[in-house]
């Protein structure tokens, strides 16, 4: 089962509350991803980002899979990403939190 994780670029770097205040933003990387039996690591969508095992997506998704004692046949990952890399928009973030989230909900669903 394909399963969709959206999440939103933030700005955590606000006035006096640098660090400590931010905001979401209208930016959002959408990442869908599944369980299959084929390769342990596949990739969809464009390829504007590092689609191999340092991948920050499938390296937030094995932390929680190790911590869960859970072995995966296969992933599979295809990311919209629609938050400008280094521009403090939080483009790493939305990428581990949505890696994070997703391996949660895979073996569940």
């Amino acid at each position: 089962m394909m399963i969709r994780v959206k999440v939103p670029a933030t700005s955590a770097n606000m006035g006096p509350g640098f660090d400590s205040l931010g905001i979401a933003l209208g930016l959002y990387n959408i990442i869908e991803a599944e369980e299959t039996d084929g390769e342990m690591l596949m990739y969809a969508g464009k390829k504007q980002i590092s689609f191999n095992s340092n991948n920050l997506i499938y390296k937030a998704m094995q932390k929680v899979f190790d911590e869960c004692n859970y072995a995966p046949r296969g992933i599979k990952i295809a990311l919209n990403s629609n938050i400008p890399r280094t521009r403090g928009l939080g483009s790493s973030s939305a990428c581990i939190i949505g890696g994070m989230l997703s391996a949660n909900i895979i073996p569940f669903s």
